[in-house]
């Protein structure tokens, strides 16, 4: 929030903190785009400003060990199937941030094969009443 909202000095110091707290780990893992985003590709240009070479070395070395969630559950692990059942009519909207902030070379969520679009659970009546309204009836 503070490198988006122009306070940079302060954003330099919770980058500071940041790089302490996730120095010693593999992987860093973050349910956010946008804090990836950060990480990878403001916090190089943040550490270059304050024209230290340990705080650029820092950023180097933890910027590409973060990685979105979905990222790091396909692309790096390669989990394919998480043996969950849904049985409703479900779609995934990738965020702004993973298609444009990270470029993620492709979505990190694997095309479900394609099934009817029917409701065993809907009555009937309810699907035609819905056609008849003009409604789409999944």
């Amino acid at each position: 929030m503070h490198i988006n909202s122009g306070y940079r000095k302060e954003a330099t110091t919770m980058m500071r903190g940041f790089l302490g707290a996730f120095a010693g780990y593999d992987a860093i893992v973050a349910p956010s785009s946008s804090c990836v985003g950060t990480v990878r590709h403001q916090f190089p240009t943040l550490a270059d400003e304050a024209g230290d070479p340990g705080l650029t070395r820092d950023v180097e070395e933890v910027s590409p060990r973060i990685y979105d969630l979905s990222e790091f559950l396909i692309d790096r692990l390669g989990v394919e199937d998480v043996g969950a059942y849904f049985p409703h009519t479900v779609t995934y909207h990738s965020t702004c941030h993973s298609r444009r902030g990270i470029v993620l070379g492709r979505p990190s969520v694997p095309a479900a094969p394609r099934r009817p679009r029917t409701h065993p659970d809907r009555p009937a009546e309810l699907r035609r009443s819905a056609a008849a309204s003009g409604a789409r009836s999944r």
